[in-house]
């Protein structure tokens, strides 16, 4: 897998729940913040954050 597929992968699954979350802050507020928290998994202490932190920095 090259860089760029590894930063896609990890950013899909947290990307796509967040824009879910943001079309449902329109429609079901009371829903909406448990896909916008989806973000917080690209921080680098969780995997998808290491796997974006790994592959920037892997030669």
């Amino acid at each position: 897998m090259t860089r760029g597929q590894a930063i896609l992968v990890a950013l899909s699954g947290p990307g796509i729940c967040f824009l879910c979350g943001v079309g449902l802050c329109f429609i079901y507020r009371d829903l909406s913040w448990w896909y916008l928290i989806h973000i917080m998994s690209l921080l680098p202490i969780f995997g998808d954050g290491r796997a974006i932190i790994t592959a920037l920095f892997a030669q």
